[in-house]
């Protein structure tokens, strides 16, 4: 059986493809987990598929990984309630003691740490761009299966709140931590790329996922710099590139973190200087009836913002 759905995994026919797709992705208890075999199969498809063109196969594709996932996460979790019944009477901040001795299907673990590495470095500058679009969306897919919006916009199921302790379970396993390291931090150049389709799907996964790496590796500091550097560019492409990227840093230093609790003040001063530098060029050039090329990126990150 595994052999002859090998064989129809890599048809000709992206219609027979799909459908064998379908069959190890479903299965008619939600929950159940998959077989080495499967997930095995699962990662040569998908990582020979990344850069098809055909726009009706990327969409049965990711559909189909979505559900995957979903059902991934959700045999992960009953599988973690069997283990550990009284789970639901500790105190969360508690359970990680309880978690170091849980074992999770390991395969499933693997399989999800092993794709968004794969999705990560397949989005690196030079790749086409079918692979870096599918490799961003199978990322988004992954964070926005197994972590819920902070603002709630982007899922309409709520997961059971025992995923957080699957995650715990797989990165004290030394897994999954692509959830709360840098990781993310290579895909930082396609909010810069060329393409409005890859800047939007690197802004929206980076806005509502954690990367740290920010922070140490890549200092907020210098993407603000850079981001202004960006928008006085005379190309419209990279001056919305560079709106795009302060924006970013805005949202995540004050919008969706805590620095928003410290009023107003950090907001006033970072459009302060949006105007400042806005004000700084006009006196340069001569005036004109419309703004002129060098402070429209400057417009936008002023009305991202």
């Amino acid at each position: 059986e595994i052999k002859l759905i090998h064989k129809y995994l890599h048809h000709q026919s992206v219609h027979l493809r799909m459908e064998v797709l379908s069959i190890l992705c479903n299965s008619s208890k939600k929950s159940e987990s998959l077989s080495k075999e499967e997930l095995k199969l699962l990662m040569e498809f998908i990582v020979e598929n990344l850069n098809i063109d055909s726009t009706a196969f990327q969409q049965l594709f990711l559909s189909q990984l979505r559900i995957l996932f979903v059902r991934i996460r959700d045999s992960l979790v009953q599988e973690y309630r069997f283990k550990c019944k009284d789970a639901h009477l500790i105190p969360e901040h508690l359970l990680k003691s309880k978690n170091i001795h849980v074992q999770l299907n390991q395969p499933q673990l693997e399989f999800v740490n092993e794709l968004a590495e794969i999705a990560v470095l397949n989005t690196f500058p030079g790749a086409c761009f079918q692979r870096r679009r599918i490799s961003l969306h199978v990322l988004n897919i992954i964070f926005d299966v197994f972590v819920v919006s902070p603002l709630g916009q982007k899922r309409k199921e709520k997961p059971s709140k025992f995923v957080k302790q699957v995650i715990q379970v797989a990165q004290l396993q030394g897994l999954w931590n692509f959830f709360n390291d840098g990781s993310l931090i290579n895909i930082f150049p396609c909010i810069i790329d060329y393409t409005d389709e890859i800047r939007a799907l690197t802004y929206d996964l980076m806005e509502f996922s954690t990367w740290p790496g920010i922070y140490n590796d890549l200092p907020s500091e210098i993407v603000i710099t850079y981001g202004f550097e960006l928008c006085s560019h005379p190309d419209y492409k990279s001056s919305e590139a560079g709106a795009l990227l302060i924006s970013l840093v805005y949202k995540k230093l004050y919008i969706n973190n805590n620095m928003a609790k410290m009023g107003i003040s950090f907001a006033i001063h970072f459009l302060s200087n949006i105007i400042e530098r806005m004000e700084s060029i006009e006196k340069n050039t001569m005036k004109v009836i419309t703004p002129s090329k060098e402070t429209m990126g400057y417009l936008l990150a002023f009305n991202i913002a």
